[in-house]
């Protein structure tokens, strides 16, 4: 597929709002004490039960995924415009990541740790050869990445099932935990620090195939037109199907099987993330949401454009709420807390990004990012139009 100079798919930018606000559902829980993560009431809250089922059956996974497909299409996108332009795509795209690259690690250490700029830095360096291939060898080349993958990351998970014992809300280590968070700021750098390092000797072997399989299936599809038109009804059913039977599996383990549910839960969570988000992306193509005049879609567009800093912004936020300005939070609140919470965030993200968009062009990470880039733009252009 070739787009025409200057051409932007604006349900792109819908999508990517979509995907970067629906994160922070599934982070804000985690952004307090990055290493436990949130912990169940013992004993367990029902509230709590119902909130871990929404989320397995509507949005686990669902965001990471279109965040993943949204970041491989980007790639393919950004290099058929550099070289439209007359720059070495692959050398322009290998400097965005190489900043991305360091963008993650400062987020990770100096703000949160569960950063996953640095992840798609790393899985985009992999990928950035393979984008010229054709559509049905990237969606084969994806398949079988996300399948080895999926397998790796369980032989992990049950290999080292039981080897830590379970950390209760309330006890002396989780209080230890919450003390360090709050004890002061390079105390809990020192800790994101030691995660990172952790983050990046297992990347390979945990999240490269599995996340870089989701972009490679992005570029497949999209390079097939399938994701600018749609999917036909049979491919919409097995795909629903396909959701459903895995999330309700989710379900069946959050409310019978707690403690088995902890170790699978990102599993089946990537495994019926992708899926949903094949379906969420088919609906906003197919409904175009993505063209209605209203608050609600052209703010999350402006979003959408601005995904970086809002990303990044999201996790100041957080982490801030958590760890300096309500404290107590940690102890107290229930996952339908952290829910109220965060579509307040998403409410005034969307204000924020109203405000911003009519008076700038890009967001302030995004023009930082461009900049660093760029500053020698010279070195991009192609040795025979140099001549």
């Amino acid at each position: 597929m070739s787009l025409q100079p200057n051409t932007r798919l604006t349900y792109l930018d819908f999508i990517r709002g979509i995907a970067v606000l629906g994160l922070l559902m599934m982070n804000l829980p985690h952004m307090g004490v990055a290493e436990l993560g949130y912990l169940a009431f013992s004993p367990d809250l029902v509230s709590d039960t119902i909130v871990r089922s929404t989320n397995s059956l509507l949005f686990d996974g669902r965001f990471r995924s279109l965040f993943c497909l949204l970041f491989g299409i980007g790639l393919y996108l950004q290099c058929q415009s550099f070289e439209r332009k007359g720059l070495n795509s692959y050398s322009v795209l290998k400097t965005r990541l190489h900043w991305l690259f360091v963008f993650g690690l400062l987020h990770g250490i100096f703000i949160w740790p569960g950063d996953i700029l640095m992840a798609y830095a790393l899985c985009g360096r992999v990928i950035l050869s393979r984008l010229s291939l054709p559509s049905e060898e990237l969606i084969r080349k994806g398949v079988n990445w996300v399948v080895a993958g999926f397998a790796l990351t369980s032989i992990f998970v049950w290999s080292v099932a039981g080897l830590e014992p379970d950390v209760i809300r309330g006890s002396e280590q989780h209080l230890s935990a919450i003390a360090i968070a709050q004890s002061g700021y390079f105390a809990e750098v020192h800790v994101n620090f030691v995660i990172m390092m952790v983050y990046l000797i297992t990347f390979p072997f945990l999240f490269l195939l599995s996340l870089g399989g989701v972009m490679l299936i992005g570029v497949g599809l999209f390079k097939s037109d399938e994701l600018q038109n749609g999917f036909n009804n049979s491919q919409i059913a097995t795909l629903f199907m396909f959701t459903l039977f895995v999330s309700l599996i989710d379900v069946y383990l959050i409310n019978f099987h707690l403690t088995l549910w902890q170790m699978c839960e990102n599993l089946l969570g990537s495994l019926s993330g992708l899926s949903m988000a094949l379906l969420i992306w088919h609906g906003v193509i197919k409904f175009k949401i993505h063209q209605r005049d209203n608050f609600l879609v052209n703010a999350v567009r402006n979003v959408g454009k601005m995904a970086l800093s809002f990303y990044i912004f999201q996790s100041i936020i957080g982490t801030l709420m958590l760890r300096v300005w309500f404290t107590d939070w940690l102890i107290n609140f229930t996952l339908i807390d952290y829910f109220a919470v965060t579509i307040g965030l998403i409410l005034i993200q969307l204000v924020l990004a109203s405000l911003y968009k009519p008076f700038f062009k890009q967001g302030p990470l995004e023009y930082i990012w461009r900049k660093l880039v760029f500053r020698k733009a010279d070195r991009f252009r192609l040795h025979e139009q140099q001549e």
